[in-house]
């Protein structure tokens, strides 16, 4: 058996946080890797299912993150 994730040493990994509120735990999240001097994580990007209602916008241009919105009516 082999592990499905592998890193270097160093790597940390990168995660994608999803959103579909006003984004309070997303923004807390960020704010705490902010915060840590050497996070043990990265963020990769925001996503979201309700783009027009979400935070996902404000927050992503508040921490320099890419954002992704995908609208769950359109399903």
């Amino acid at each position: 058996m082999q592990p499905c994730l592998t890193f270097r040493s160093g790597d940390r990994p990168r995660a994608a946080i999803l959103l579909s509120g006003g984004g309070s735990n997303a923004e807390r999240l960020l704010s705490r890797w902010r915060a840590a001097g050497a996070p043990p994580w990265t963020p990769a990007v925001l996503v979201t299912d309700r783009p027009l209602e979400s935070r996902a916008r404000e927050l992503a241009a508040a921490f320099g993150l890419p954002w992704i919105g995908l609208d769950i009516r359109a399903f």
